[in-house]
């Protein structure tokens, strides 16, 4: 008899959302050129903006897009704060904390990223 073989799991759009940033952050992480690292930080910070403006309070994405945002800041600080100020992260970061989804140190992380753009 064939023994059957377990479904993966099932993703869904949030997770596939949070996979798919995750991957792109990587990329940033291992490009060796500065001027690519910044290219594609540019346009994770845009996409990154797009879809928390678009999210409905998921925990796992406002979570994961901080830290990717914070990550960012730490790799390229100077150039990065100027492409987030422009994406319009610091209004995201304000409703994500009005919306009191985030709890602890990621709310923590989120207002200190505030006040570094400011």
């Amino acid at each position: 008899m064939k023994a059957l073989r377990p479904l993966p799991p099932q993703l869904t759009r949030g997770d596939r959302k949070v996979q798919s940033l995750l991957r792109d952050l990587e990329k940033i992480k291992t490009s060796k050129r500065f001027h690519k690292q910044l290219k594609r930080s540019d346009a994770l910070i845009h996409n990154v903006v797009q879809i928390l403006r678009k999210a409905d309070s998921d925990a796992l994405l406002y979570t994961t897009s901080i830290w990717i945002l914070v990550i960012l800041f730490r790799l390229i600080p100077d150039n990065i704060k100027e492409i987030m100020l422009t994406a319009g992260v610091p209004g995201v970061l304000h409703n994500i904390l009005q919306s009191g989804t985030l709890t602890g140190s990621m709310r923590q992380y989120t207002s200190e990223l505030c006040f570094f753009l400011r």
